[in-house]
């Protein structure tokens, strides 16, 4: 863990998944998989959590036997590893909730800020940082799976980073974080952004201990992804609509973007904005004033 108030050149947090030997039992000879817990809990839990909210009566110990199509019998070894998988986002929840009363502690807001490759995370903490220093102290935790390419973008604006890479794994989680800030100056920061591996899918499944997920949408990505990942857009309290000065030299139809976005969460907020231009961006900063405030009462 490595923090630096002016950073030269950010160092990283090494994370590997430790791997498991998984025996599914009933089979002759017994089928032995050796896999990585992270991988394996990130679409186990995606699957049940879609197939739960499709079918209140659906039991997640069955899960094996619906995701074979009902080709084969439910065996006890493979409920039996479903309730690890199970434990394990206890366990996630748990560190999340964690980090989360250390936040609140500190009086201090927490973000979670999601999207895909790049739509623009890295570029608006740019803009960020450069508008609201000496007025609200922001600090960052970066999630890649390699490099330390956006913390070193980032280290001009003076601000503390932390650099964690995941490397193969897709998203982070409570556990990544928590190891991330525990000698972090959390208590000397008004914001605290997270800005999670770029992926439409898995950080989605996991909470780190946020006060809001926030997810960018750009409109290079086109207009349909509401629907086609609706639990990214589901989990949050905001989306950010980037790179709206494409939209000329593009098809992409605003108006049907946030009529999907609202379809998946009619609570969701939406603010439209290019990083590249700065409009919008000062609807964002106020939003960003209004959560601290009521994070730090």
């Amino acid at each position: 863990m490595t923090f630096w108030p002016r950073p030269e050149k950010p160092q990283s947090l090494k994370y590997s998944a430790t791997p498991l030997n998984l025996t599914i039992g009933g089979s002759t000879p017994p089928l032995l998989f050796r896999v990585s817990i992270i991988q394996l809990v990130a679409p186990l839990a995606s699957k049940r959590r879609h197939i739960s909210s499709l079918n209140p009566r659906f039991d997640p110990s069955f899960f094996a036997f619906k995701n074979c199509g009902g080709r084969f019998p439910v065996l006890p070894s493979i409920i039996m590893k479903i309730k690890v998988l199970s434990d394990i986002m206890e366990a996630n929840d748990h560190l999340a909730a964690v980090n989360r009363e250390r936040f609140r502690k500190a009086g201090v807001l927490a973000l979670n800020l999601m999207s895909a490759p790049g739509a623009g995370k890295t570029t608006l903490l740019e803009r960020t940082a450069e508008a609201l220093a000496g007025e609200l102290k922001l600090g960052v935790v970066e999630g890649d799976i390699a490099t330390s390419r956006d913390a070193e973008r980032l280290a001009p604006f003076n601000i503390p980073i932390v650099q964690i890479n995941t490397g193969s794994e897709c998203h982070l989680d409570a556990n990544m974080v928590y190891g991330a800030i525990r000698d972090f100056p959390v208590e000397t920061l008004d914001i605290l952004i997270i800005e999670n591996v770029g992926n439409l899918v898995c950080p989605a499944e996991f909470i780190v201990g946020e006060h809001h997920k926030v997810m960018i949408l750009s409109v290079t990505e086109g207009d349909d992804k509401p629907l086609k990942y609706p639990l990214m857009f589901h989990e949050s309290s905001l989306m950010l609509l980037n790179k709206i000065d494409l939209i000329p030299y593009t098809d992409f139809n605003k108006e049907a973007a946030r009529r999907n976005a609202l379809q998946v969460s009619p609570e969701l907020k939406i603010i439209d904005i290019s990083c590249r231009t700065g409009e919008g961006l000062d609807k964002w900063f106020e939003w960003l004033r209004i959560e601290r405030k009521k994070a730090s009462e």
